[in-house]
Order: C-alpha cells, then sequence, then structure tokens
C-alpha cells in the first residue's frame, strides 16, 4: 500500500510544472484561434494528469490557461491589426522602421516597424543600400508578404535622436564577421549574432536533414554554453564560484541585449 500511495505521489505533476504547462498551451491557443476549447482542454487535462486533489488548485491552473488563451488571442488581434495599418498606405503616410542588419541594395533583410501604438516584424525589400543599426523613416507603402508585411526601402531619412547603439554593436559585429570568415559568415552570423536572414535554402535543408536545424538560432543551448564560457573564464583568472556566478550573469545579459534579445 504504502509503495502504491509511493507510484502514484511520483505520478503526479508538480503544481509548478503543471501552471507552466497550462500557460503556453493557452497561449498556443490563443495565438491558433481556438483560445477557449484549447485553453480548457488544457486545463483539464493537465489536472488529470496532475491528479490534483485541491480544488483551488484545479481553479487556479484553468484559470492559468483562460489568462494565457485571452493572452494569446490579444496579441494575435494586435498583430493583425498592425499589419492592416501598415499595408494601408491611406492611413499610413510614413512608418519608422528598424533595419537590424546592414542592407546592401537589392537585398531582403529583417526590420520591425512602429506605429505610435504597436510594433511588428517586418521583411526590408532594399532598393537602395543602408547601415544596420540606424533607425529610419521609409516612404513607401507596405505590402502583404508571404508570413509579414514587406516594406520596399526606396528613400529613406534617419529619424533624429533614434540612435540604438546596441543594433549599431550588432551590425559591427556582423562587419567584422563577414571580413574574416568570408563564405562561412552566413553561418557565423546566425550562431554568433543571431542573423539568419542571409543563409540559403540549400543550406538549411542539409541542416534540417541532419536534425541540427535548431543550432542555426540562438537558443537556450547557446545561452547556456555563453554562460557556461564566462563562468569558467572568470575562475580561472582567479574568482571565486559566486563572484563568477555573477560576472557570467551580467556577460550574458549584455550578450542576449547585443543580440537584440531573440
Amino acid at each position: 500500500m504504502v509503495r502504491a500511495a509511493r507510484t502514484a505521489d511520483a505520478a503526479r505533476m508538480p503544481p509548478v510544472v503543471a501552471a507552466v504547462a497550462v500557460t503556453l498551451i493557452g497561449l498556443a491557443a490563443g495565438a491558433a484561434g481556438d483560445a477557449w476549447v484549447l485553453a480548457g482542454a488544457a486545463a483539464f487535462a493537465t489536472g488529470a494528469v496532475a491528479r490534483v486533489r485541491q480544488p483551488w488548485l484545479a481553479v487556479a491552473l484553468a484559470a492559468l490557461a483562460i489568462g494565457a488563451a485571452l493572452r494569446g488571442s490579444a496579441h494575435r488581434w494586435r498583430e493583425a491589426a498592425c499589419a492592416t495599418a501598415l499595408q494601408d498606405a491611406a492611413r499610413v503616410d510614413s512608418v519608422t522602421v528598424v533595419v537590424d542588419v546592414d542592407a546592401p541594395a537589392g537585398s531582403y533583410v529583417p526590420g520591425r516597424a512602429r506605429l505610435p501604438w504597436c510594433s511588428m516584424a517586418v521583411g526590408v525589400q532594399a532598393r537602395v543600400a543602408t547601415t544596420g543599426g540606424v533607425v529610419l523613416r521609409i516612404d513607401a507603402p507596405f505590402r502583404a508578404g508571404a508570413r509579414r508585411p514587406v516594406a520596399e526601402l526606396r528613400r529613406v531619412r534617419p529619424v533624429a535622436g533614434a540612435h540604438d547603439p546596441l543594433r549599431a554593436w550588432r551590425a559591427a559585429a556582423a562587419r567584422r564577421i563577414d571580413a574574416r570568415f568570408g563564405g562561412d559568415a552566413p553561418l557565423v552570423r546566425a550562431l554568433v549574432v543571431a542573423d539568419m536572414h542571409d543563409i540559403d535554402d540549400a543550406t538549411r535543408t542539409r541542416w534540417a536533414r541532419a536534425g541540427l536545424v535548431h543550432a542555426l538560432s540562438v537558443s537556450g543551448l547557446h545561452v547556456g554554453i555563453v554562460a557556461g564560457v564566462l563562468a569558467l573564464l572568470a575562475q580561472a583568472l582567479g574568482a571565486r564560484p559566486a563572484r563568477a556566478a555573477a560576472l557570467s550573469t551580467t556577460g550574458l545579459v549584455a550578450y542576449v541585449a547585443v543580440i537584440g534579445a531573440p
């Protein structure tokens, strides 16, 4: 009987894990559009798996799932409204866009459009060359793209007082990588500064078939490696473990900030 009780306890999902699970599923449900059905199912399923015996915990899990689903729905609505405003040339005469990387003439690069009430990721089709890390005002209407709105960069004007040093540092790092690594620069930029826009489809396909496509983006694995290297370096220089951890955390925050917190 004791053994059976221990087995049941082991099978229960810890409340913190259950809370994280229903929150993530609720966010996904709201973003997908079937918020109420999927969030309710998530709360019920997680409660069943966790064998929740306390009524208050079951209610809390259900509330978390529904709240997360509503948040996901609000985000989806906001993105759709922002995209509509960007594509409506009659409502948007001029839009401020952050160009994340250097954009040679004829290139297609990532950017972020900013309206007074929202911002969203956009593609930038550069008809003229510009330098990454600079906030620009683009005088061109947006058109619908396969995944995101696309702005055609025909004429740009710098916005006074909008210089972003972190983006400038990221762009400068990308330029140094290009100069040093030549043909391998697109891969290095993806791994170091989270810039994947220049990786060709053939390379993506090869990495996907090898099961390593996730390594092309800066993820938790990269963050863990950077944190470990910084901690080891600090200890090698004589820092005690607690101080090494603090230095590693500080360096990690700076690194994530420079690459744009992808």
